[in-house]
């Protein structure tokens, strides 16, 4: 086994060991022996089991930070509506919560138990996500796209949405977490798209009216 396979293997051990017992009663040992690994071997890649959790934590990060850079070279490429960006990051950390549950828990669910700088971590990151959100406000709103509003407290609102939704999805089954997330999106974004002019609204209301004939035609 490589290098990187090995450190692979504890991370995900530790990972079933921490979710399984909690942060604050899992020691070294327990993930040495859920991994099956010397313990100098698990010291040859973290000090501690800190360490350790600064690893998982990074990781986490750099996947919703991959999803972010991801969704700017798609809106600078023209490959997405630059309307749909703020859609697009939303769903981008649903994707990346729901594919890292365990992972999620102790983040949400266990943040107490955390050494502070680990807590730290956590808080910096969710100020710099509800940073890029605030700036994705603030470019719909320069455009026209989204309606005036406060940018930074509008982002913090979402952030604290997502928040609330991944907790009810963490302690609550069952939860279909990304439908209902799906539909907080819905919602946000209608409070943030301009009111339709008396004319469009006519034009929507004709729309919907012809589709609603067609359909009874069949």
């Amino acid at each position: 086994m490589n290098r990187r396979k090995r450190e692979e293997l504890i991370l995900i051990s530790a990972l079933k060991v921490l979710a399984r017992q909690g942060y604050a009663a899992t020691c070294v040992a327990d993930i040495i022996d859920e991994a099956q690994v010397a313990r100098g071997t698990f010291y040859l890649y973290f000090k501690s089991k800190q360490d350790l959790f600064h690893a998982l934590l990074d990781g986490f990060f750099t996947q919703i930070n991959s999803e972010f850079t991801k969704i700017s070279a798609d809106v600078f490429l023209n490959e997405i509506d630059p309307a749909n960006n703020l859609r697009q990051q939303l769903t981008g950390i649903i994707s990346t919560l729901t594919k890292n549950r365990l992972l999620a828990e102790l983040i949400f669910k266990q943040v107490h138990t955390l050494e502070a700088d680990c807590q730290a971590k956590i808080s910096l990151f969710l100020d710099q996500t509800t940073q890029v959100i605030e700036s994705t406000i603030q470019a719909r709103v320069r455009s026209g796209e989204f309606r005036f509003v406060n940018a930074k407290s509008a982002a913090r609102s979402i952030i604290g949405s997502v928040k609330e939704a991944v907790f009810h999805w963490l302690t609550r089954e069952p939860f279909e977490f990304e439908q209902n997330l799906s539909g907080m999106i819905d919602f946000i974004l209608a409070a943030l798209l301009p009111p339709l002019s008396t004319h469009a609204m006519a034009g929507e209301a004709q729309n919907a009216n012809a589709r609603i004939s067609v359909g009874n035609l069949h």
